[in-house]
């Protein structure tokens, strides 16, 4: 499944059958170990994605996390521990768009800075060897 694979390969694969691998998949989602989510190309509809790093200096992080989701450009927003307090997903048309963004959130009461990126484009890697060597599957 890391990998992409579709029902119908991963029971080919490991040589059983189709109705093993739906049961299975489906109490892997029921009980939360899989998360199933669509993602949206966004670059192919135009729309510019990138993250906004908020380093606070006080206040409530919860409480600025959940405020800043709120905001329409905003995809999501994540607590971190290490280099800054927040990350904001940023989605916007044109860079007027994010620098209004990065203002709004500059004005917020705890927040010290900011940072920005803009993503240029995407490289995936499913890490399948290393999720099977976490959870002690052959690759």
């Amino acid at each position: 499944m890391i990998s992409g694979q579709a029902n119908k390969e991963i029971a080919a694969n490991l040589k059983i059958p189709l109705s093993t691998i739906q049961r299975r998949t489906r109490k892997l989602i029921q009980n939360g170990t899989i998360l199933t989510r669509s993602e949206v190309n966004y670059e192919k509809m135009g729309i510019k994605s990138g993250m906004i790093h908020i380093y606070l200096h006080d206040g409530n992080i919860d409480q600025l996390a959940h405020k800043i989701s709120t905001y329409d450009t905003i995809g999501s927003t994540e607590v971190h521990i290490g280099n800054s307090d927040l990350i904001a997903n940023v989605l916007y048309a044109d860079s007027k768009q994010l620098l209004q963004t990065i203002a709004d959130i500059k004005h917020i009461d705890g927040v010290d800075r900011i940072v920005w990126s803009e993503k240029i484009y995407d490289v995936r890697n499913n890490n399948t060897n290393f999720i099977n060597g976490l959870l002690g599957l052959e690759n």
